[in-house]
């Protein structure tokens, strides 16, 4: 690419056409080497704490992603979810019974509290832990983001998650990111993502989400 020094790393992914369109997208997302006056943490806001108590006190749309072939919630981020506000899982639920619903890339979303919605990604491919390589499917997750980004400026949110997708589902927080600038930083969307506890290396470069002993039975 013609740096003198350290090499960028590029990601390339397919994702769906544009409406009326038949061939397919392919995003590239391009990391530049990590030096003293980069900060890849901007403009998205890292914050230690839970995602499940997002901060702020304005209109916010919570993430979070799931499989496509389950209707409950039933580990990490999610299960947390499902037990803190059980009337969006039996929402979802009913949801994921009608046809089509559960197929990758669409979202789901619940009120879960005047100033908070929480949206369900279908981004993973699956659910069981055996497997040959990472269930999260980014062209799913790129276009969810992308209704994502639809419905917070409709409501004028922020947007608020913890690092979705690097669990079970096996994704790369470097490529998430990537996506998640592109669909919604872009756009001027504001983006909170939450850690629960402190890094001391490059929280913004992170690879994984990870709970406390008693809520990491799974990971999404």
């Amino acid at each position: 690419m013609g740096l003198d020094k350290e090499s960028w790393f590029i990601e390339y992914l397919g994702i769906s056409p544009n409406p009326g369109e038949a061939y397919p997208r392919v995003l590239a997302l391009a990391f530049p080497p990590l030096s003293d006056d980069f900060s890849a943490s901007e403009p998205i806001r890292f914050m230690v704490g839970d995602a499940s108590e997002p901060f702020g006190a304005d209109a916010k749309v919570l993430l979070q992603v799931v499989n496509d072939r389950a209707s409950l919630w039933g580990g990490g981020f999610a299960k947390h979810c499902g037990k803190k506000w059980r009337s969006a899982q039996t929402k979802f639920r009913e949801w994921a019974m009608g046809r089509g619903n559960l197929k990758l890339g669409n979202i789901h979303y619940a009120p879960v509290r005047p100033d908070l919605t929480l949206v369900s990604l279908v981004s993973q491919h699956g659910f069981a832990k055996a497997s040959s390589g990472p269930r999260l499917r980014y062209g799913a997750l790129f276009s969810a983001l992308e209704k994502v980004a639809e419905l917070a400026t409709a409501k004028c949110a922020t947007v608020h998650m913890p690092r979705i997708g690097t669990g079970e589902a096996g994704g790369s927080w470097n490529v998430i990111e990537g996506i998640i600038r592109e669909t919604l930083v872009s756009k001027g969307i504001r983006v909170t993502i939450y850690d629960l506890r402190r890094r001391n290396d490059d929280i913004a470069r992170q690879p994984s989400f990870e709970f406390p002993q008693e809520m990491a039975d799974e990971v999404i």
